[in-house]
């Protein structure tokens, strides 16, 4: 990871014990997510209207990511996923939203994990 602020995240995330910091954990996976995509759109040089959402400009990057073959269709499936879900799966933007927004949603330690698992391979090959 090249920038600084997002390596201090990352490792943040690393050293948080989820049983008993689980907000900070998935707002963490929140933050971290947006800045990878912030990072992908500008070291690309892909130009998305001003105050584009995160929706819009994660699906950026996974189109970046298929057409420049990084990732496979079946590879980019969670993304799609969050992108588009707006049940309550973890690691969906909808959800993540939630959790930072909402008093009455509550992330478990499961639900911290999975998020982080549903995203893993795309953090390992956006920052690769």
């Amino acid at each position: 990871i090249q920038n600084a602020r997002v390596k201090d995240i990352y490792r943040e995330l690393q050293r948080l014990r989820v049983e008993e910091f689980a907000n900070a954990g998935v707002v963490l996976i929140r933050v971290f997510l947006e800045l990878t995509v912030d990072h992908f759109l500008k070291s690309k040089k892909i130009v998305l209207k001003s105050g584009a959402e995160l929706g819009p400009k994660l699906q950026a990057v996974h189109d970046r990511l298929l057409v420049d073959e990084v990732m496979t269709r079946n590879e980019l499936a969670p993304i799609r996923k969050a992108i588009s879900s707006s049940d309550l799966i973890s690691a969906s933007i909808s959800t993540f939203n939630l959790y930072v927004h909402s008093l009455n949603l509550t992330p478990s330690p499961n639900d911290v994990r999975a998020a982080w698992d549903n995203l893993q391979l795309f953090f390992e090959r956006v920052w690769k």
